[in-house]
């Protein structure tokens, strides 16, 4: 039997035996191949955990051992952050995160409360201090005129690609027509 065969036809005598899988594998989703992809690594986690010789053989064990039903289940909470999204909602739930937190009313200072905002923060030093170190303002000066010449083209290069991307980035994101 091919394996989105079986991990279609087994799959739902697992989450019927471990209901917490159900709030992933909902019938009828739009997602189902990604489901099947899950399904599978489900019965991998399932089948290894009872000791099993294949799928079918798990799912007839958990169905039939308490004991092979209580490692399964152990198993699978063991492995739960790789089955399910963690609840922050991904890079998605992270840039709502962060515009509920910037529009709300406050002084200039707000921006502060800004995760990106420290991140940038705690990244801006690292440029400024390659760049005062190859011209010489601080730290090593003996820096060969080849290696400076390629720091100075990286970080040229980084600026222009960095401002040219996001320019038409968000020229190109905001030019395109709304997805169907």
């Amino acid at each position: 039997m091919p394996i989105p065969a079986l991990v279609t036809a087994l799959l739902p005598s697992v989450v019927a035996a471990i209901p917490r899988l159900a709030a992933i594998f909902k019938p009828g989703s739009e997602v189902a191949e990604r489901n099947v992809a899950g399904a599978a690594a489900v019965l991998d986690i399932v089948t290894k955990a009872t000791g099993a010789v294949n799928a079918q053989a798990a799912v007839e064990a958990i169905k039939t051992d308490p004991v092979q039903l209580a490692a399964a289940t152990q198993a699978i909470e063991s492995n739960w952050l790789q089955l399910a999204e963690a609840g922050g909602g991904g890079i998605a739930g992270a840039r709502a995160a962060d515009a509920v937190t910037m529009a709300s009313n406050g002084p200039w200072w707000q921006v502060f409360r800004s995760t990106s905002m420290w991140a940038m923060l705690l990244l801006l030093p690292l440029p400024y201090a390659v760049t005062g170190s190859v011209a010489g303002l601080w730290g090593h000066d003996g820096w060969s005129s080849d290696v400076r010449a390629a720091i100075a083209t990286a970080i040229v290069s980084l600026v222009v690609g960095g401002a040219a991307g996001f320019y038409w980035g968000s020229t190109t994101t905001r030019n395109k027509p709304p997805s169907p």
